[in-house]
């Protein structure tokens, strides 16, 4: 192997564990830069590299991806600047609870902000 292919594979290395040390082990960007002896800009960069290299993987597991989903369709179809899609309660006999209790924490967000 040429030095050229080691030195991407090496930083390939450095990117999974800077990911691994991000995603799984809850270090923040400082922490990383400590722990591999960088810089924090470097660390930084390491993490995106993993993600943009299909090294990190992010799955949700829960029915609220597909709103999230959903959500992210409608607004770039039709170029809104905020979707919220809730889910439903299958429990309940109103159909407004969850749209009613994003409204109010949206709300609750602009009075603060």
């Amino acid at each position: 192997m040429n030095s050229r292919q080691d030195g991407g594979s090496n930083r390939l290395d450095d990117a999974a564990r800077a990911g691994w040390l991000y995603y799984v082990a809850g270090n923040t960007q400082d922490q990383i830069a400590s722990t591999l002896g960088i810089s924090r800009q470097t660390a930084q960069r390491l993490v995106s590299l993993a993600v943009s290299e299909g090294l990190i993987k992010v799955r949700v597991d829960h029915p609220i991806a597909n709103c999230l989903d959903l959500a992210a369709r409608l607004r770039s179809r039709f170029a809104l600047d905020l979707v919220e899609v809730v889910p439903s309660d299958p429990n309940s006999s109103s159909t407004t609870i969850g749209i009613a209790e994003a409204a109010a924490a949206r709300s609750r967000q602009l009075a603060i902000g």
